[in-house]
């Protein structure tokens, strides 16, 4: 039985049981879950291992988080908004003038966070190397014809998000779409995120659990691959032989131009130091240092700085940072949830354009 380590408050004692139970019945090897309410944290769990050699999935593992990298980064693309510095209504081209073009030049901004645009995939078929070429990819999106008329209906962007918004980001900004979650959130926040992975937090990250794990224990086939002529079917490979070969969705899964199509690719340690905006975030389900914690606990608030044209004030509301259960509902379901860890908070209060964040002591 997996060893479940952890707290939870008075009243929450049966998130403990269905957590176990996760491992018990329904084959979890790691995960880890967080819960606050009211910015007070009520349950902070870990259990299981986090690799081959039984190492325990404890508070300092960090897990590949897919699509919940997309709040992150539009939450980037918001709070640039909030500054005036964005206007979401404006067309794309009028940040980003090379991708006026195809019919994308009167692509508003808001488009592409709402997942309108078209853009699913790139037209050019990309290697994996070029895949984690930010410019590359970037250059191949603005080229690429939208794959129905932008507008007039949605589509799930599962990995193109993540480059058509950051590079608004970047352009607007003037540093990457990484930089600036840095600088402005986690930073400010005292929080492990990353998109863009350094190299010195690589080997804090459990591997993720290929569907197609074959044979081997399925912790194993992470770390090595599985390579077996009769390993079940990938993601991509039910999709295409379901619907069909260069089906969007598959494609968009896929994107861009089929380069991350491959499972194993997830665990690769240079495709978490890239920014994939969309889907390669990596944290924890409580991803507050030991430091932060204390300090966000004992105050449990930012302080809003609004500057309006008549002067200023300042207000205290509750935030907190949240990220999606990765276990439960895999936003990229290419690989197995098996090893995750997700966090549940209450959603940060909307400010007034023109806010600015700052951390208080």
């Amino acid at each position: 039985m997996a060893e479940i380590r952890g707290t939870t408050a008075e009243g929450f004692e049966e998130i403990r049981e269905v957590f176990e139970r996760n491992f018990t019945e329904h084959g979890d090897v790691g995960a880890g879950f967080a819960l606050y309410v009211d910015g007070e944290q009520v349950v902070d769990l870990t259990g299981g291992v986090s690799d081959s050699s039984g190492s325990p999935y404890d508070e300092d593992t960090l897990q590949l988080v897919f699509s919940t990298t997309k709040g992150a980064t539009a939450m980037c693309a918001h709070l640039i908004a909030e500054r005036g510095e964005l206007d979401l209504d404006a067309p794309v081209a009028q940040y980003w003038p090379e991708f006026g073009v195809d019919g994308k030049d009167t692509i508003p901004v808001s488009w592409l966070l709402c997942h309108r645009s078209g853009l699913v995939d790139t037209d050019a078929k990309l290697s994996f190397e070029e895949a984690l070429d930010w410019d590359k990819v970037c250059s191949e999106l603005a080229r690429t014809k939208p794959a129905w008329e932008p507008g007039t209906q949605h589509g799930y962007h599962a990995v193109t998000y993540g480059w058509l918004v950051g590079e608004v980001v970047r352009r607007v900004s003037g540093v990457s779409i990484g930089e600036f979650f840095q600088r402005e959130f986690a930073g400010p926040l005292g929080i492990d995120f990353w998109i863009g992975l350094p190299d010195e937090q690589q080997s804090r990250v459990a591997p993720l659990i290929p569907m197609g794990g074959g044979d081997h224990p399925p912790m194993m086939a992470a770390e090595e691959g599985d390579g077996s002529d009769d390993a079940p079917k990938g993601l991509i490979e039910m999709l295409d032989s379901l619907f069909g070969p260069d089906n969007l969705i598959g494609r968009a899964l896929a994107a861009p131009g089929g380069a991350l199509a491959p499972e194993d690719v997830w665990n690769r340690p240079e495709l978490r130091a890239a920014q994939i905006p969309s889907a390669n975030g990596v944290t924890c389900s409580s991803p507050f240092s030991p430091t932060s914690r204390h300090r966000y606990t004992r105050r449990r608030s930012l302080e809003i700085t609004r500057q309006p044209a008549n002067g200023s004030s300042t207000s205290r509301v509750p935030a907190s940072m949240a990220s999606s259960p990765s276990r439960s509902v895999s936003p990229m379901p290419r690989t197995s949830g098996r090893n995750s860890r997700s966090n549940t908070s209450d959603p940060p209060t909307p400010s007034s354009p023109g806010t600015a964040f700052t951390r208080t002591e």
